[in-house]
């Protein structure tokens, strides 16, 4: 479905400009940056970036990592601050200037990645405003039941026809 093939936490940094290295909360690399992982740091901008602000950070999320973020060739930038009573998201994507512009969510609970057609982050699951959700009601939530419904089925027909353990990687990276 996102035809992703990686993703890293902050054990992974990513090279944003020459001679500088950032770890980031959390980074999508689209198929087409595959080539610039290194073992030690993704060699360029990864295509969604998320930073979750703490007390600590914020001047650094705000401004320098953005700033680097948008020169670099982030595509899409979600900062989260979930700092008691500061609880605030913001959502940047890159537009044919090359710059960030700020996204407005439409007023529902969830924001829809630009980047990533299909996949949503449910704000009220971040503020917990809402009980965390069982794994399976929130994958059907964030990608919908009939992408969920697709990729089950086909899991089953592997499985079926014996070729489940070779196809499960696969699956895998379409949700």
């Amino acid at each position: 479905m996102f035809h992703l093939d990686a993703q890293r936490s902050a054990l992974y940094a990513m090279r944003s400009l020459p001679g500088r290295m950032r770890e980031l909360d959390l980074m999508f690399i689209s198929t087409t940056n595959l080539g610039q992982m290194r073992p030690e740091a993704l060699d360029g901008p990864a295509y969604l970036v998320v930073e979750v602000v703490s007390e600590e950070s914020v001047a650094r999320d705000d401004d320098e990592k953005f700033t680097e973020y948008e020169t670099a060739g982030v595509q899409e930038d979600w900062i989260i601050d979930s700092c008691p009573n500061r609880e605030r998201s913001a959502f940047y994507q890159r537009v044919t200037s090359g710059r960030f512009q700020p996204v407005r969510t439409d007023g529902s609970d969830a924001y829809p990645s630009a980047v990533l057609p299909g996949f949503r982050l449910k704000l009220g699951w971040v503020w917990q405003s809402e009980p965390e959700p069982e794994a399976l009601r929130a994958l059907t939530e964030l990608i919908g039941v009939d992408k969920l419904a697709a990729v089950l089925c086909s899991r089953q027909q592997s499985i079926r026809r014996g070729s489940g353990k070779s196809r499960l990687r696969d699956e895998h990276n379409d949700i």
